[in-house]
């Protein structure tokens, strides 16, 4: 009876002993479940967190895009633009690229770019795209950091802007040409050459990066497609008139409207004063005809009164 009373002890502590061993192991494989879930959990809430640095806008059909490692597919206006996407226009479409920090990028018919730097930090945006071909119209905001760059690439060439608007034309394969329409921007060839293009210059880029200048006019790069930007970079700039003062909007509010840039205020010419009348000059003495020293004063001119009604009787 001893014997077997110690041995149904034994076998009771074995048993309490696996149980303990698989309730442990169960705990331990529900922790590292929930520990996985948790980071997939979390990768998807910073994924989803991720700030957007860029936004297209098809202004006409067809626009394609390429996202970075997938296949091209047909843009939706609205869609977000990340580093390494490339922008497609057919012969029909038009596009616009916004940026955060307020900027733009159209993209006229039969263009093709890429998005080779986007990245916004506390110390500064820095924005580079880079023209295939087509031609591109950049509406660049000024700088309010050092370390704020915008830039437009070509193969050899590199325009860079801390604040202006410039046209970027490489719809030819013998030259590329660049058009500045407002403040300055800068154009630096790897070869070493380096021009500054003010309102009104233009810069041709020879297809060894050769820098030289030339004349948007004659050569008809001024076409109706670049009047409607500055048409509508002067109507964004304009403030709208109405008839009851209203709340001057946050930055905030604006940078979230469709239009997806602030644009800066247009300069406005300075107001002048009208200018001041002559005063009237001292009438010249009449001539001493005696030579006595007294000049004669003439006559005061009388204007003859009108009578509606005809001649007074004599």
């Amino acid at each position: 009876m001893a014997r077997s009373t110690l041995a149904d002890k034994t076998a009771t502590i074995e048993r309490s002993e696996r149980r303990a061993f698989h309730g442990r192991r169960v705990g331990v494989i529900a922790t590292i479940l929930g520990a996985i879930i948790l980071l997939v959990v979390v990768g998807a809430i910073a994924s989803r967190a991720k700030p957007t640095l860029a936004q297209l806008r098809v202004r006409a059909a067809d626009v394609d895009i390429v996202h970075a490692g997938k296949g091209s597919v047909r843009a939706s206006d609205g869609a977000d633009v990340e580093l390494g996407d490339v922008i497609k226009t057919s012969d029909t479409g038009q596009a616009v690229v916004g940026f955060v920090d307020g900027s733009v990028t159209r993209l006229d018919s039969n263009t093709r770019i890429s998005i080779r730097q986007l990245q916004s930090t506390r110390s500064g945006d820095q924005i580079a795209i880079a023209l295939a071909s087509g031609r591109v119209w950049d509406h660049v905001r000024d700088a309010t950091s050092p370390k704020d760059s915008f830039q437009v690439r070509l193969s050899n060439v590199v325009m860079s802007s801390s604040g202006s608007t410039f046209l970027t034309d490489c719809r030819t394969s013998d030259a590329c040409y660049v058009v500045d329409f407002d403040g300055t921007t800068h154009v630096a060839a790897k070869n070493g050459d380096e021009l500054d293009l003010d309102v009104g210059n233009c810069a041709q880029i020879a297809p060894d990066g050769s820098l030289d200048s030339c004349d948007a006019t004659k050569l008809g790069l001024i076409d109706s497609w670049v009047r409607s930007n500055l048409a509508e970079d002067q109507e964004l700039a304009t403030p709208e008139v109405t008839s009851a003062p209203s709340p001057t909007p946050s930055p905030s509010a604006v940078s979230s409207s469709g239009s997806g840039f602030v644009p800066r205020p247009v300069s406005r010419p300075p107001v002048r004063s009208p200018a001041k009348t002559a005063p009237p000059s001292t009438p010249v003495p009449t001539k001493d005809k005696n030579n006595d020293g007294v000049f004669p004063t003439p006559p005061p001119t009388t204007t003859p009164k009108h009578h509606p009604h005809g001649s007074p009787n004599p």
